[in-house]
């Protein structure tokens, strides 16, 4: 949580504050319990929910996977160049794509393919680069490549995949490094 963020939500956490002061002073005068209850009640929701909001972001709960696909190229056709979006949620940490191509209509996948794939932050800068060469696993998809790069700020990086005939489609995972 930045400073901009705490200045923003200062007044409202005041203005809950003071209210629920106000209703537990005014339980206390009336010999009402059930106020002092509410007034407890409304704080204990108010900073528990903050509570849980810095322990998301210290233990990153609200990190998840970038999980799609994305089609290979149509019949025919050499290879196909692939650009779509993700998103990392923390600047400065070790991300991982992994890549796994699938043979096209349920065939078994056989020989061997080359995968290139490049990462760029939000600026455009050049992250990541690889060139592999994946070998069948014996199933319908080739050997996954994986490539770990770090991000540089918080926001939506840009990988561009150019996928080669045979290949149907390419499942992408974007995640932190374990």
């Amino acid at each position: 949580m930045t400073w901009q963020t705490l200045n923003e939500i200062a007044p409202p956490l005041a203005a809950i504050l003071i209210f629920c002061t106000g209703l537990w002073y005014l339980g206390v005068w009336r010999k009402a319990p059930i106020l002092k209850v509410f007034a407890v009640a409304a704080v204990v929701l108010v900073f528990g929910g903050l509570g849980l909001n810095f322990a998301s972001r210290f233990f990153r709960w609200d990190n998840e996977d970038f999980v799609t696909s994305t089609p290979g190229p149509a019949r025919g056709q050499r290879s196909v160049v692939q650009d779509f979006p993700f998103f990392v949620n923390y600047a400065s940490t070790e991300q991982r794509i992994e890549l796994t191509p699938q043979a096209r209509g349920g065939v078994s996948a056989s020989g061997s393919v080359e995968l290139v794939m490049s990462v760029r932050d939000p600026s455009g800068k050049l992250l990541a680069e690889d060139r592999k060469v994946l070998g069948s696993n014996g199933g319908n998809s080739w050997t996954p490549m994986v490539t770990d790069f770090e991000s540089t700020v918080k926001g939506q990086y840009q990988l561009r995949i150019e996928i080669p005939e045979p290949v149907g489609e390419v499942k992408v995972r974007a995640s932190e490094s374990p």
